[in-house]
């Protein structure tokens, strides 16, 4: 026991750290909220109240004490489950929460049991024809679905089969029918990367030696799959839901997963020996005349260790296992397809979008009521809104608007993660300690939810999107970073670096940051497409820049109130958000394709 007091200590105070972490900006955000708290929560028409009684009742409330006694009262409130009264109903917070939490349970978890079974159905058929044309269709599915903002396809499902097919209630209960197009927008917008991460656990369990063991025993491979491989293939599925509470699952390449050099893993790998070779048919279990059991490590297996004479397919030869190397090289490089076009087309069409403005047929500003909701013409290709503004323009003119928010944000992101996760990784000790508990505390967090929080505190704007965007966006970068250079430090040119003298900022320049930049560019092109989606969302609410700038999430959020009058003022900015998200993620994941993703967000040292 007095050997493990210190690891104790340390937990205990890690556990303070946190708490105080997360409760403090919580309690800041309310404290210094714009306002009045206390006009707010008298709810009566304030000019019959003096101000004595006004000052009264924050005395009353407390909230003129200073902020430390107030944070202190918070905190207990805290911990006896008192969690203050609404400011805009003047009810208790934790009744209201009991009164919404049953709908949002319901929801939520008929969310995710739709998810299950999109994630065991298309990564079991997926990861079946690994490399087939039901793959292609899933890995398009994936795609396809990651791109659509959520608002937007639960607005097109409603149009669809509630108002056009009236097939379903657009909401209300109406005996559950009401949860089937809410859920399926959710389950769409989850699903795609834990299909991913099923599909890899799926032929990593497929391999393992109790399954060929078991197949080798005439087992029927339709038991071992039901009772063996499904569950294990649904663990990692599992871990990263409960792992990430509230995250949203947006991209192809997982929420916050780390990338790292393929090189990097050269280290992990060192003293491993090979996988063993799949057993042919009519070679006993244990013959292992044909082939050596122990190469060296990252050695091939070479003529010499093959006897004279052995018989024909016991053990591949030189030649098929370079060829199988230069093919698994080629892949990594690749990634079952060439980054190169998938770059210059995204580069194009965000420079296209950039660009917009001088490609407007007309003023996106002028108001022509006369022209008010006219549909596809020559002079209007997508014809006006609902003031007569040309749609086309609009949309070309807010692309540069929701597009360079995305840009300056993900620059910013970059700038601010990439140094701090740097030094974290290169001077470890207490600055790694420190930093790594500051992002734990940002990740606790839904992005979204503080990202709206922010913007709602900071007002709409161009700055506060961007401050928006970097706070929750930091984090993974930082992590990033972190993760390669602590892979960097066991190698031995950085003990040589080390010995020989070199200075820190030496050090970091001419060895670190060039084993950086390649992880750090493929998570940034992945990350577009996502703070697109954020950037837009933030705009849908209200909390984007202000009007008459056009703006694409801002776009569909006016269209949503004519959209049974004239679709085009949903389908097109929606479709404009879709083309950046899915082109951008494409060539994203084609561009990681030479490092490795790890889904789990573990690092690999």
């Amino acid at each position: 026991m007095p050997d493990q007091l210190p690891a104790i200590l340390r937990k205990a105070g890690e556990v303070v750290l946190m708490v105080w972490v997360i409760t403090l900006p919580s309690f800041l955000i309310v404290a210094l909220a714009p306002g009045d708290a206390a006009l707010s929560m008298l709810r009566v028409d304030t000019v019959a109240l003096s101000q004595s009684e006004i000052q009264a009742y924050r005395e009353q409330m407390g909230l003129t004490d200073p902020l430390p006694v107030r944070y202190w009262h918070y905190l207990t409130g805290l911990l006896h489950g008192d969690l203050g009264t609404s400011v805009m109903t003047g009810q208790p917070v934790a009744a209201e929460i009991a009164q919404t939490l049953p709908a949002t349970l319901l929801l939520a978890g008929s969310a995710l049991a739709l998810t299950f079974v999109l994630v065991i159905l298309l990564g079991t058929v997926s990861a079946a024809f690994r490399g087939g044309w039901p793959d292609r269709a899933v890995s398009m599915f994936n795609y396809v679905a990651a791109s659509m903002p959520t608002f937007w396809l639960g607005l097109l499902l409603i149009q669809w089969f509630a108002v056009d097919l009236d097939l379903l209630p657009a909401s209300g209960w109406h005996q559950g029918l009401g949860l089937v197009l809410p859920t399926v927008s959710l389950a769409a917008a989850i699903a795609p990367p834990f299909i991913k991460i099923y599909r890899q656990s799926y032929g990593e369990t497929v391999n393992k030696e109790f399954v060929r063991s078991a197949r080798s025993r005439g087992v029927p491979f339709g038991i071992i799959r039901s009772r063996h491989v499904l569950r294990g293939s649904l663990i990692p599925v599992v871990t990263m839901m409960g792992g990430q509470p509230g995250q949203s699952a947006v991209g192809i390449g997982g929420g916050r997963g780390h990338l790292r050099s393929s090189r990097d893993g050269q280290a992990g790998r060192r003293g491993r020996h090979p996988p063993r070779l799949r057993r042919r048919p009519g070679v006993r279990a244990g013959d292992r005349s044909g082939c050596s059991g122990h190469q060296p490590a990252r050695r091939p297996l070479l003529p010499r260790h093959q006897p004279r004479g052995a018989p024909e397919g016991r053990c591949p030869g030189m030649r098929t296992l370079l060829s199988r190397t230069r093919s698994a090289r080629s892949a990594r490089r690749t990634g079952s397809g060439s980054a190169r076009p998938l770059l210059i087309a995204a580069g194009i069409l965000l420079a296209v979008v950039l660009a917009g403005p001088w490609l407007a047929p007309h003023d996106p500003y002028l108001v022509d009521l006369g022209q008010s909701l006219r549909p596809i013409s020559a002079n209007h290709l997508l014809g006006t809104d609902q003031l007569g503004r040309d749609v086309l323009s609009r949309v070309l003119t807010g692309g540069r608007t929701t597009v360079g928010i995305a840009l300056v944000a993900l620059a910013a992101s970059v700038l601010v993660g990439v140094p701090l996760g740097l030094y974290s990784g290169y001077l470890g000790r207490g600055t790694d300690w420190v930093t790594m508990r500051v992002s734990d505390a940002f990740m606790s967090f839904p992005e979204y939810v503080v990202a709206i929080v922010l913007t709602g505190l900071m007002g709409p704007g161009f700055l506060n999107l961007v401050l928006a965007v970097v706070v929750v966006k930091w984090v993974g970068y930082t992590r990033l970073v972190r993760s390669i250079v602590i892979q960097e430090k066991t190698q031995d040119y950085f003990m040589v670096s080390a010995v020989s003298g070199s200075s820190r900022t030496r050090t970091i320049t001419r060895h670190l940051i060039s084993h950086v930049v390649g992880p750090v560019l493929s998570l940034a092109t992945l990350d577009v497409g996502k703070i697109v989606l954020l950037v837009a969302s933030l705009s849908f609410l209200g909390l984007g820049v202000p009007q008459p700038s056009p703006e694409w999430g801002a776009m569909l959020s006016e269209g949503r109130a004519y959209f049974t009058r004239t679709t085009i003022l949903m389908l097109a900015p929606g479709m404009a958000i879709f083309l950046v998200v899915i082109l951008t993620s494409l060539a994203g994941d084609r561009l990681s394709a030479r490092y490795s993703l790890d889904q789990t967000g573990e690092s690999h040292a």
